[in-house]
């Protein structure tokens, strides 16, 4: 395993950003990770906090609160390792995930987007359009790159599995501590889970999120 955690002061803009998103990259290519990281760093808002061949630095990098965005290659150790990375730091609350992958695959993607995924992009995109992505889905945009077909499901503001949990638990009239009891979570990564789901509904409360949640089908009435 490599990990590289970067200094910020090889960053190629002289105006750092005030809050820069901090970005954990997870890739067996250590060449395209290092080339991804390096555009990262170049650009002032983003830096980039560590570089990963395997999950675990970056897992625990967003489980730390280190990092706002997790960049995660579908090709890690046995299938199902990536799956499982995102499903990690999904669950968290507090990191968004984008797939950044050579595979057009319609199962990759729908297992992907099933997991918690807040994009899906493809490697050979040119790197311009992959920060400038990278940056709507920290403003709260789900993205993919062109040509990749989401998967029709009855999810259409793709929530994440842990996220309609938490969103059948709202309408029920559960508070955040009792849902946090429930899912063996803290109460901070329940309501970044509420926010993360209001911010997929467009709602901007909790009773609105019900509300909204219920006129979509997404949970029973």
């Amino acid at each position: 395993m490599v990990e590289h955690h970067h200094d910020p002061s090889s960053a190629g803009d002289d105006h750092p950003h005030p809050h820069p998103h901090r970005v954990g990259i997870v890739d067996d290519h250590e060449l395209f990770a290092g080339a991804l990281a390096a555009a990262l760093a170049s650009v002032a808002d983003f830096d980039v906090a560590v570089v990963a061949t395997e999950p675990g630095p970056v897992v625990t990098a967003a489980r730390d609160g280190a990092i706002d965005l997790a960049l995660v290659d579908l090709r890690l150790g046995s299938g199902d390792d990536a799956f499982t990375t995102i499903r990690a730091i999904s669950d968290l609350g507090g990191c968004r995930v984008v797939v950044v992958t050579g595979s057009t695959d319609d199962r990759a993607v729908g297992r992907a987007v099933d997991a918690g995924c807040d994009g899906y992009l493809l490697k050979l995109d040119p790197i311009g359009d992959v920060i400038d992505r990278l940056r709507r889905v920290m403003a709260g945009e789900f993205v993919t790159s062109p040509g990749i077909e989401l998967p029709h499901s009855g999810r259409p503001t793709l929530l994440s599995d842990r996220e309609h949990e938490v969103l059948e638990r709202l309408a029920a009239g559960a508070s955040t501590k009792q849902i946090a009891a429930e899912l063996f979570v803290s109460v901070n990564t329940i309501r970044n889970h509420v926010n993360n789901i209001n911010r997929k509904l467009g709602t901007h409360s909790r009773l609105e999120a019900v509300a909204a949640a219920t006129r979509l089908g997404l949970i029973a009435t």
